[in-house]
C-alpha cells in the first residue's frame, strides 16, 4: 500500500541497517536521498531509486526526516558537524534527525543540543539499534 502523502526522507550511512531502510523506504514511495562515506555504496542505492547526494549537508537540505546509521560515535560526530558539508550545515527548519547510530549519551546529548539551538522546529531524535 502505498503512502497518502510523499515524505522527503534522507539515509546517511549505508551498511545493512541504513540500505535496508532505505529500500523499504522506497517501497512506500517516499523520496529518498543518500550518502554514504563510501561514494559505490551511494551509487547502487541510486539504482534501486535512492537519489544519491555530493554529501550529508545535500541530504539535509532536501529532507524532512534525516535518519543516520552510522558505525561509531566519531563517524557521527564527523557527519554531522562539519561545518562545511555535514548535516547540521544543511538541516532545513521543521525537520528532525534521527540517529540510529550506537554511540554515547553524551554524544547525544551534544548534538541534541546543536541542532535544538538552530532553532526554527528542528529536532533531534537518539534511537539506537
Amino acid at each position: 500500500m502505498g503512502s497518502t502523502m510523499e515524505m522527503h526522507v534522507g539515509v546517511i550511512g549505508l551498511g545493512t541497517m541504513g540500505k535496508t531502510l532505505t529500500e523499504s523506504l522506497i517501497a512506500e514511495e517516499h523520496a529518498v536521498a543518500v550518502w554514504d562515506r563510501h561514494p559505490e555504496k551511494v551509487a547502487t542505492t541510486g539504482m534501486i531509486g535512492a537519489s544519491p547526494s555530493v554529501s550529508a549537508r545535500q541530504v539535509a537540505e532536501v529532507s524532512d526526516i534525516v535518519f543516520l546509521a552510522l558505525p561509531n560515535a566519531d563517524a557521527v560526530r564527523e557527519v554531522v558537524l562539519d561545518p562545511e558539508v555535514g548535516v547540521l550545515a544543511g538541516l532545513r527548519a521543521g525537520s528532525i534527525l534521527i540517529d540510529m547510530s550506537t554511540a554515547s549519551p553524551d554524544l547525544a546529548v551534544e548534538l541534541s543540543d546543536a541542532v535544538t539551538a538552530r532553532g526554527e522546529g528542528r529536532r533531534y531524535v537518539d534511537a539506537p539499534v
